[in-house]
Formats: structure tokens, sequence, C-alpha cells
């Protein structure tokens, strides 16, 4: 089923925080919405799930306009942060909370919440309270539970965000690649650009209560579509004006290149090796400074040493070259 959000707007009393927001999401396809803290994008996905009163516009779930319905009749999933889950009921029993007509004291020997535990592979943890769990089980139970009812779309509000580091990344995979098995339209909520990148299909960066632009990791980081967005998606460097004949402007951190034939050259002020990468503060000679950025299996330069500067590809923002 495809989520599809037209002009959707809302807030507190006189305070609007979601404006005009469009929004198609496919079956199967996942769409981060990436914004700071405060920027309004919990509170569009509360709206979606029925939580929050729309002031206008229409959400509409596979072709069903559910503006007006009661949130436990839109079909909508939603998996909260650290998931949330019951803490006086199993593994089971928390599954089986999403099915009509499954007490809990029968819960692990129902068909389907065994289909579901089978799905996040949580099958020999049914009598488990959340407690004696992993963050990252917890967070499979959660996604068991939302899937239970068998909806058409799943939102997911930083769900990650409590689980350790090391095993973010590897639960991140897991709940997502569940997601698309089941084939919903699946909407996460972040504030952590890599983990927007790395989840969403499509990143829709959120500025203002708006989507600022909708467009594949690829896309909306070598193209963002306003400063805004470039800010919102990635690091961004000020190019002196020595380094491009006169002319100013924004690029990513990675375009900055060490090259031994470019015009530009720069005196080498200090060089930091951290490892896996180094980082090369330069002056260049036209005036102005910057930090260049390289492989830690790169020959590093050595301070004082005159150095060739280059920007790879074009600049984001700012003057163009004539």
């Amino acid at each position: 089923m495809t989520l599809d959000l037209h002009a959707v707007s809302g807030g507190y009393g006189a305070d609007t925080v979601v404006r005009d927001v469009d929004l198609h999401v496919d079956r199967g396809e996942i769409v981060s919405v990436l914004g700071p803290s405060g920027s309004g994008k919990t509170t569009l996905l509360r709206m979606i799930a029925g939580l929050h009163p729309i002031a206008s516009g229409r959400v509409v779930s596979g072709g069903r306009d559910i503006t007006a319905v009661p949130a436990h009749r839109r079909r909508v999933g939603l998996v909260a942060q650290e998931g949330a889950l019951f803490p006086g009921l199993t593994v089971a029993a928390n599954i089986a909370y999403g099915l009509r007509g499954v007490p809990a004291r029968r819960a692990a020997e129902n068909p389907d919440v065994r289909r579901l535990l089978a799905l996040v592979r949580l099958e020999n943890l049914a009598h488990r309270m959340p407690h004696e769990l992993s963050g990252g089980q917890r967070q499979r139970v959660a996604v068991a539970r939302a899937l239970a009812p068998q909806p058409t779309v799943v939102l997911l509000d930083e769900p990650f965000n409590a689980l350790d580091a090391g095993l973010r990344a590897g639960v991140r995979e897991s709940v997502l690649a569940l997601l698309r098995d089941a084939g919903v339209a699946a909407v996460l909520i972040t504030h952590d650009r890599a983990e927007a990148f790395a989840s969403g299909d499509r990143v829709a960066a959120f500025h203002d209560g708006r989507v600022a632009q909708l467009a594949t990791p690829a896309a909306i980081y070598r193209a963002p579509a306003s400063p805004e967005v470039a800010a919102l998606t990635g690091d961004l460097v000020p190019v002196p004006s020595a380094l491009r004949k006169g002319h100013g402007g924004q690029v990513r951190p990675e375009q900055l290149v060490l090259d031994p034939s470019a015009a530009v050259r720069a005196r080498v002020r200090a060089v930091r090796d951290e490892g896996a990468r180094a980082s090369v503060d330069v002056v260049l000679d036209g005036g102005g400074s910057l930090t260049v950025e390289v492989s830690g299996y790169a020959t590093l330069p050595r301070v004082q040493e005159s150095v060739g500067v280059a920007v790879r590809g074009p600049v984001l923002f700012g003057e163009r070259e004539s």
C-alpha cells in the first residue's frame, strides 16, 4: 500500500509547525524524514498516525482517505524510540496486543504471533519479559507488534537512538529489511543524517515545517536545493576566492584535494595524522586558509612544504566561475 500526504498542515493552537506537506511513499519504500529537533517532523509523524489533529490537508493510505479516521482504525503501525514495549507483558503478548481476540496468556500459541516471531528471528524468546531483552531485540519485538495488524503504513520515530553505536547499524539493517519484505510504506523520522542516508530509499529534508527537498540520498547530498538543505544533509567548507579565480563558494569537505599538478599552490601549516584519515591545514599563496582531509594511507606532506590544492566537482552555492 502507498502513503500520500496532500498539503498537510498542523500545529499547536495558533502555532503552525507543519506547513503544506506533500509526500508520496510507495509500497515497500522507506522515506527518511531528516530534520533538526523542533523542525516539526515528529508532529508530522503523529498526524499521519492519527495521534495529533490535522488543521488542513489530507492523509491517504492505499487510496483510502484516512484523515478523519481514528488512530486505532487507520492500519498505521508505529515503532517508537526504545520500542516502548509493555513492561508487564511477555514478548509474545506484546506482539499479540495488536491482534484482536488473542489473550495474553495464550499469545505464544497463536499462529500469527508465531509467524511474526519467526519473521524477527525471536522464536525462542516468546516468554521473555522486555527487561530480559537486549536493545536490538526490543526493537525487533516493536517492529513485530507494529506489523501484527497488517498495517498499510509503518512509522518509525527515531527508533535506533537508544542503541549502542556498535549495535545500531546491524539492528537498523535487519529492521528495515523486515519492512521492505512486508511490502509496507514506511516513514523514518531522524535527526541523524548518516542514518537518514543509510535507511531511506529517498530522503525528505525537513526545514521550517516543510519538505524542502525530496530525493535519493546521492542526489540530495550532491545537489541540494538550497543552502539550508545543504547544511542539513552534510558538512560545508567555504572556499577562499584565491582557490577559484576570485569566485567564492561552498563545497563538501571531500571535494578539496591535494593535487601536485594543481595551479593553485599552498603552504602546509599543520598535519594531523588520525590513522584512517589525516587533516592537512594549508595557507593558500593567494590568501586564505583551509583544511584538506586525505586518506591515512596517502603520503602525507611535511609542514612548510608547498602543495597543490584543487576543488573536485562544482561548488554547491556561491558565485559560479565564468
